[in-house]
């Protein structure tokens, strides 16, 4: 009797235990959480920063503990950001938020080049036509994309007297930010000039540069409105910005917790873009109350740029060859360039 009992009993056993667990009679047997390093590009307190801590603790919350990631600002990790993306392929570390690919991925160069896309809308539809290209390419890394965001278009900052249009740029030195940036200078007359961060300062100071190329929300969070005297605000182009992810590491959470990590990451997507682009307005706005005379660009202006660029980006696909030129086409179509 007592044998058959305790067959009744061992049978039971499963069933009694999982009803023991969900009554909280006994505890569950704790999981250790993954735990994910992400460097980014930006010191801990920039407003982009700020907004991916804010995507770090959802992850937290959505996964109940299981997938906790620490933001590494620039310099925490001996990793500089321009290579962050073969780091993470290589599985040094699990994430990290970078700008800085377009000399290894050829649609994230596409995205940069000037007045081929102006405006996070028209990004949009060229992320949506690259998209299937810029995934292979970062797959050949061992990465993915967990979404991006960017930062708004550059536009034009300097001193003495305000620009009237794209004539006043001749004979002016003009900080650049990228190969291309530097070809559409000179096509206006301007003399570009390559300058890291820390130094746009001293040379408006000393005259090394007249103007640079930047964008607002960087003018106004950098303190450089006292620098200036005026914005000639036609927008060049936004600067894309990826969030990425070893693949392994990815495919070794749970499915309920890469659900949740890209759930999470697609709400970061969209608030992401459409507070920067908030952010940018508001700087504009307050760098001219500040005392900043800001110049718009007449259409004119802008279309006479958009085709002194084209052979710009022309020249750019046929530099990097294989299905670029293909790309390019497709973008220009989809944004009736």
């Amino acid at each position: 009797m007592e044998e058959k009992i305790m067959g009744v009993n061992s049978a039971l056993r499963p069933v009694l235990i999982a009803t023991a667990l969900m009554l909280g009679l006994v505890p569950a047997f704790a999981v250790d959480p993954v735990k994910l390093d992400m460097s980014i590009y930006l010191g801990i307190n920039a407003p982009q920063a700020v907004t991916l801590a804010a995507f770090v603790k959802e992850v937290e919350e959505q996964t109940n503990g299981g997938v906790q990631i620490t933001i590494r600002p620039v310099g925490e990790l001996p990793y500089s950001p321009q290579e962050y993306h073969r780091v993470v392929g290589d599985g040094s570390i699990a994430m990290a938020d970078t700008s800085w690919l377009t000399a290894d991925l050829r649609a994230a160069g596409l995205m940069t080049l000037p007045l081929l896309v102006q405006n996070f809308d028209e990004l949009r539809v060229a992320m949506d036509v690259v998209k299937p290209e810029l995934t292979a390419e970062l797959d050949r890394f061992g990465a993915e994309v967990l979404f991006w965001y960017a930062i708004p278009p550059v536009k034009f900052w300097g001193t003495g007297t305000p620009p009237t249009g794209l004539e006043s740029f001749a004979g002016k030195r003009v900080r650049s930010l990228t190969n291309e940036g530097s070809e559409l200078l000179s096509a206006i007359g301007a003399t570009p000039v390559v300058l890291s961060t820390p130094e746009v300062i001293t040379a408006l100071q000393y005259g090394t540069v007249n103007a640079v190329m930047t964008a607002g929300v960087g003018v106004f969070n950098g303190g450089w409105d006292k620098s200036f005297e005026w914005g000639y605000t036609l927008s060049v182009a936004p600067t894309p910005s990826y969030v990425i992810i070893n693949k392994a590491v990815m495919a070794g959470l749970s499915p309920e917790n890469q659900a949740a990590l890209r759930e999470v990451a697609e709400k970061y997507h969209e608030l992401m873009l459409t507070t920067i682009a908030g952010q940018e307005g508001e700087s504009l706005d307050r760098l001219k109350a500040a005392g900043l005379t800001l110049v718009p660009p007449t259409d004119a202006d802008v279309e006479r740029l958009r085709g002194l660029a084209q052979p710009i980006w022309e020249q750019w696909a046929e530099s990097i060859g294989e299905d670029a030129p293909t790309m390019l086409a497709s973008v220009r179509e989809a944004l009736g360039r």
